[in-house]
């Protein structure tokens, strides 16, 4: 008799929001007393979060802000980065972490993927 039991492998398509693969350029602070802004990359978005390309090492836990434009539409996001993977980039997935702005993100990140 075993001692512990198989997870299930989850499949993506069982994922609460679906992706859209984007890859837009884009930029990021830390959410610290620094001030600067650097370059990101976005790879895919949802209305939970994004799969960014950051040049410099991050870990999981960090908060970051977001700064994007969406038809037109500019966003900037509160996001904590809660995995990461390095291969030949550096890739960080990242959910939205404010509250307050879910309404206006969401209309917005809606009228984009319309536009897809």
């Amino acid at each position: 008799m075993p001692f512990f039991k198989k997870k299930e492998k989850i499949d993506d398509n069982h994922r609460i929001y679906k992706r859209h693969s984007i890859f837009q350029s884009t930029y990021y602070k830390l959410e610290d007393s620094s001030k600067t802004i650097k370059d990101c990359m976005i790879q895919n978005i949802s209305q939970g979060g994004m799969l960014l390309v950051i040049e410099e090492n991050l870990d999981i836990g960090t908060h970051l802000i977001i700064i994007a434009n969406f038809n037109g539409q500019l966003i900037q996001e509160k996001l904590i980065i809660v995995r990461k993977q390095k291969m030949i980039t550096k890739k960080y997935g990242c959910v939205f972490a404010d509250e307050s702005t879910k309404e206006n993100r969401e209309t917005i990140l809606k009228s984009y993927f319309e536009s897809l």
